[in-house]
């Protein structure tokens, strides 16, 4: 089973999100382990959108709080 970013490289794992098999290049590449180079943008994104939330909650329970 090949990479499928770089073709004739052996795959190491597969990406945890799409499944699709990745070299140690691809592994190494993303701060996220066990993730292609494809799937780890839209995982960042979403984690940060779910952190911004998370602050935003956090700041208008604070504010009814203070009432």
């Amino acid at each position: 089973m090949g990479c499928y970013v770089h073709k004739g490289t052996p795959a190491l794992t597969r990406c945890r999100y799409c499944h699709r098999p990745i070299c140690k290049e691809c592994v190494g590449d993303t701060p996220y382990p066990h993730s292609c180079p494809g799937c780890y943008p839209n995982y960042y994104a979403e984690s940060m959108q779910a952190r911004l939330r998370r602050k935003t909650m956090g700041m208008k329970v604070a504010a009814v709080l203070s009432v």
